[in-house]
């Protein structure tokens, strides 16, 4: 993992070849970070360390990263969100708290996938508490997923349940996550399209989805609460089909801007776009 100071970039207005400003090399691979900015710890998922699970880094001083802690009672994690827990669950107020998409492949192999909504108490990394995990219908690959900002639910993303037919249309399932300790899906999100969804972020009200070949999807989130998402927009990156593959369309997205959404396509590059009405 190579960390880079941004200020380095500041009154560059030239080419220039920069170096890493510190490495971390206690995994050799992996598929993503997430990183708790309220606690200054990375989460790292998919190495080659902790059974593919949680490997967690202390970035409070960056030049220096240290290794915190592992979580691998799950096994392999493909994505996660920590925060730093303020929702309805008064149990675990204050605690640091991981969501995970966790599609761990048994020794029996792929066709024995066990696909689960994984949630961990990480507050001390030498001791992770593993809170709840638990399975859905219709699993393809639990790939990804985000909280609505008042943590009350979890919106959750099955990236191969469109591919191997499990489900009929492009799924966001919203979890019910007040009682960490015994989530459950309260509702299913379809939109009307057969293409793989794969990242999904909130801001404010809304939900920005990254669907593959039907391209970003904005969500109202108003009614997550109860299960119901409904869409108010979107923008088709991939246009010739809504077809069930990877062939192009929308890989992910970043709504975080103040008032555009940068979203990254597979094939043609990167898209800005500034939506009309309510962003978030």
């Amino acid at each position: 993992m190579q960390l880079f100071d941004l200020r380095q970039l500041r009154d560059v207005d030239e080419r220039t070849v920069f170096t890493e400003t510190a490495t971390y090399d206690e995994f050799s691979s992996a598929h993503n970070i997430n990183i708790n900015e309220d606690t200054g710890f990375g989460h790292v998922i998919g190495t080659d360390t902790c059974a593919g699970g949680l490997h967690m880094v202390d970035l409070d001083d960056p030049d220096s990263p240290e290794f915190a802690g592992c979580f691998q009672d799950h096994g392999y994690i493909h994505d996660t969100q920590c925060v730093v827990h303020s929702g309805p669950d008064a149990e675990h107020q204050g605690r640091e708290i991981c969501c995970s998409s966790n599609a761990e492949i048994p020794a029996t192999g792929f066709a024995d996938i066990e696909n689960t909504l994984s949630i961990v108490d990480v507050t001390d990394k030498e001791n992770p508490v593993a809170l709840s995990r638990t399975f859905y219908d219709d699993d393809g690959y639990s790939h990804q997923g985000w909280l609505t900002p008042d943590q009350r639910t979890f919106l959750h993303g099955d990236e191969l349940d469109e591919l191997f037919g499990d489900v009929g249309e492009t799924t966001t399932r919203v979890w019910d996550v007040r009682d960490l300790d015994a989530p459950f899906v309260s509702g299913v999100h379809s939109d009307g399209t057969t293409s793989i969804d794969h990242n999904i972020h909130t801001k404010g009200d809304r939900a920005f989805a990254s669907n593959h070949t039907s391209g970003l999807r904005v969500l109202d989130t108003r009614s997550s609460a109860c299960g119901q998402l409904s869409e108010v927009g979107f923008f088709d990156l991939y246009p010739e089909n809504d077809d069930p593959t990877f062939e192009g369309g929308t890989w992910s997205n970043y709504p975080y801007f103040t008032k555009v959404v940068a979203v990254s396509s597979i094939d043609r590059g990167l898209f800005i776009f500034r939506p009309r009405g309510n962003v978030g």
